[in-house]
């Protein structure tokens, strides 16, 4: 994905029930980047075309939005990991919050105009770095709070069948992840499984 000072590299993949909307999109686009329009303007399904493609950014244009809408969104979110756009002339349910939970980087409603477009790009790829990032550490942290249980568990299991003290079982499982050099998370696992196969 393009950095901020190098806008010209992006890629954008277009969705758009009006024509007018899509000729506003591209004439706000920054010069270089690359433009692609999908043919058809379906939220019923996700069309294979959008899944293949590898976009940079995805802009969405529409009249209005419901949940359907929505779910579709979240779905090219999560599949593609990339920033949504979405532009929509109106939204009388208030569904702006909810298109943000599911994947949507910026919801602009009765605001697609040209001169808007950059700005919004820019903001729209910082906003997606940020989250991305976010999600990241969180998952190193539960994976980080996940394996730190295994190895509890591991240490009791020791502690309990062989009479070991919990620095004993420790040492004890580090040299045996040493030994056949594993993480101290696999033999650990192992471990569990062991115990869990006997009577």
């Amino acid at each position: 994905m393009p950095d901020r000072a190098n806008l010209s590299a992006l890629s954008v993949l277009v969705i758009a029930a009006a024509q007018e909307d899509v000729a506003k999109i591209q004439e706000g686009l920054p010069t270089g980047s690359t433009f692609r329009q999908v043919d058809t303007f379906s939220f019923s399904e996700v069309s294979t075309d959008i899944l293949r493609s590898t976009p940079d950014l995805l802009i969405i244009s529409s009249a209005s939005v419901d949940p359907e809408h929505i779910a579709t969104a979240e779905r090219l979110a999560t599949a593609k990991q990339l920033p949504i756009i979405w532009f929509v002339e109106r939204d009388d349910e208030g569904l702006a919050p909810h298109a943000i939970r599911a994947g949507v980087t910026s919801f602009v409603v009765d605001g697609l105009t040209p001169s808007r477009i950059a700005p919004l790009i820019t903001v729209a790829l910082e906003r997606h770095r940020l989250v991305t990032a976010l999600h990241g550490e969180l998952q190193k942290s539960k994976d980080s709070l996940a394996a730190r249980k295994i190895v509890e568990r591991a240490k009791g299991l020791l502690m309990q069948t062989r009479g070991m003290s919990e620095e004993e079982a420790y040492k004890t499982l580090r040299s045996m992840a040493m030994r056949q050099g594993k993480s101290l998370k696999s033999v650990c696992d192992a471990l569990i499984s062991m115990s869990d196969l006997l009577p």
